[in-house]
C-alpha cells in the first residue's frame, strides 16, 4: 500500500507540473499545430531573407548607375564649361537657359538669311560705285577747274545718298514683307476656324437657300409628303397586304411597292378602282391624323368608291373605319349607292326622291 501511494504521489506531482507547463505553453503559443506554424514562420523568413537579397542587389545596380551617370555628367562638364566660360557663363544651368527655341531659331536663320542677300546687294553696289570711279578719267589741273571737280564729287556723293536710301528703302520692304506673312498666316488660322463654323450654314444655304423661296418651300413640302407616307403605310398595311407607298419628290407621281411582284415601284395610276379607293382612304386618313394635331376634326366624310371594292375589301375599310370612329369618338360619314352598306351603318341620312319629282331627307 505504501508503494502505491507514493506512486499516487508522484503522479499527482507530475499531473500538477503537467497542468502548469500547459498553463505556460498555453500562454506562449495558442495555435493547434505548432510545428507547421513554425515551418510557415521559417518559409516566410527564408523568402524575406531572398527578398532582402533582391533589394540589396537592385540598390547596389541602382548606386553603380548613378555613379556612372555622374561620371559622364562631371566627364562632358569638363569639356562644356571651358567653351561656355568663353561665351561668358559660369555653369550650365545659365546657358540652358538661354537656349532658343525652333521658333525663335528659326526666326533668327531667317532673319540672317535676309541680312546676308541685303549684305550682297550693297557689296555689288559699292563694287559697281568703285568700278565707276575707276573709269572716271580725271583731267589735269590745267584743263579742269577746282569748281567742276567739286560737282562731280558732288554727284558722286548724291548717287551714293541715293543707294544707302535705296537700300535702307529694301531693308523696310523685306520687314513690313515678314510683318505681312505673319498677319496672313494668323489670318489663315482665323479663316479656317471660321469656315468650320460657317459649314453647317453652307449646308442650309444650299438646301433651302433661294431667292424666290421655292427650294425651301420644296423642302419642307417634301418633309411632310414624307410623314404623310410614313402614316399612309401604317393605314394601308391595316387594308391590304400588297401595296405600300413609295417615297417620292412633291414634283413626282405617287408611287406604290407592289410586294406580290419583288416590291416592284409602279404609279398610282395603274392600279384598279379598288386599289385606288384604298390608297386614298389610307391617305385621307393620315391627312387627318396630321391635320388634328392644329385642328380639331370632329366629322369625316367619305364619299363613293364603296362600289368598286369586293367582299372582302369592303369588309375591311368598314372594319377600319369603324375603329376609328371608336378610338377618336369622330363622326363618320359615308356618302354611297352600295345596299349591302345599308346593315353596317346604324344612323343613316337617306335622301329619296318623291311622287312630285322633289327629293325627301330622311334620317333613320
Amino acid at each position: 500500500m505504501r508503494v502505491i501511494r507514493e506512486i499516487l504521489q508522484d503522479l499527482s506531482i507530475i499531473a500538477t507540473q503537467y497542468l502548469e507547463i500547459n498553463k505556460d505553453r498555453n500562454e506562449m503559443y495558442s495555435g493547434k499545430n505548432i510545428n507547421a506554424d513554425a515551418d510557415q514562420l521559417l518559409n516566410a523568413y527564408i523568402a524575406e531573407r531572398e527578398k532582402d537579397k533582391e533589394w540589396k542587389f537592385s540598390a547596389l545596380n541602382f548606386i553603380k548607375n548613378i555613379e556612372s551617370l555622374e561620371m559622364s555628367i562631371a566627364e562632358r562638364s569638363s569639356k562644356i564649361l571651358p567653351k561656355l566660360e568663353a561665351l561668358g557663363y559660369s555653369d550650365i544651368t545659365k546657358a540652358f537657359q538661354d537656349i532658343l527655341d525652333d521658333d525663335q531659331l528659326q526666326k533668327i536663320l531667317s532673319t540672317k538669311e535676309s541680312l546676308s542677300l541685303l549684305e550682297i546687294e550693297n557689296k555689288t553696289s559699292i563694287q559697281n560705285l568703285e568700278n565707276e570711279l575707276v573709269e572716271i578719267i580725271i583731267p589735269s589741273e590745267d584743263d579742269m577747274q577746282v569748281v567742276q571737280l567739286q560737282e562731280i564729287i558732288d554727284t558722286l556723293n548724291k548717287e551714293k545718298d541715293d543707294y544707302i536710301h535705296q537700300n535702307g528703302a529694301l531693308e523696310n520692304e523685306l520687314r513690313t514683307n515678314e510683318q505681312y506673312k505673319i498677319q496672313i498666316s494668323q489670318s489663315l488660322v482665323i479663316l479656317q476656324s471660321k469656315e468650320k463654323d460657317a459649314s453647317k450654314w453652307f449646308v442650309l444655304e444650299r438646301l433651302i437657300g433661294d431667292s424666290t423661296g421655292t427650294k425651301y418651300a420644296k423642302y419642307a413640302q417634301n418633309l411632310s409628303l414624307k410623314h404623310l407616307i410614313t402614316l399612309a403605310n401604317k393605314r394601308l398595311s391595316k387594308l391590304t397586304d400588297r401595296y405600300l407607298l413609295a417615297y417620292a419628290d412633291i414634283e413626282s407621281d405617287l408611287t406604290v411597292s407592289d410586294l406580290y411582284q419583288g416590291s416592284i415601284t409602279r404609279s398610282v395610276k395603274t392600279l384598279s378602282g379598288g386599289e385606288s379607293f384604298i390608297v386614298s382612304l389610307a391617305l385621307a386618313l393620315s391627312l387627318a391624323d396630321m391635320a388634328s394635331k392644329n385642328v380639331k376634326l370632329e366629322c369625316l366624310f367619305i364619299d363613293e368608291g364603296f362600289g368598286t371594292l369586293d367582299v372582302e375589301t369592303l369588309e375591311t375599310a368598314l372594319e377600319t373605319l369603324e375603329k376609328l370612329q371608336s378610338e377618336t369618338s369622330r363622326t363618320i360619314g359615308v356618302i354611297s349607292h352600295v345596299d349591302s352598306l345599308k346593315e353596317r351603318i346604324s344612323t343613316q341620312v337617306r335622301v329619296q326622291k318623291n311622287n312630285l319629282g322633289h327629293s325627301v331627307i330622311s334620317v333613320v
